[in-house]
């Protein structure tokens, strides 16, 4: 879920025009939840690899 909610602040800026600054903290913050969410699913992968 927050993967998708990660996609939608990197897309969102370039469906709805936005101002330049809000526009990159926007892809910024989204890219961010992004890899958290990837880190996040990474580590839970491993810990049921591990056990």
């Amino acid at each position: 879920m927050s993967l998708i909610s990660g996609l939608w602040f990197v897309l969102f800026p370039f469906i709805y025009s936005l101002t330049g600054e809000v526009l990159w903290s926007s892809i910024i913050l989204g890219l961010m939840t992004g890899l958290f969410s990837l880190w996040s699913l990474n580590s839970k992968l491993k810990l049921k690899a591990v056990s």
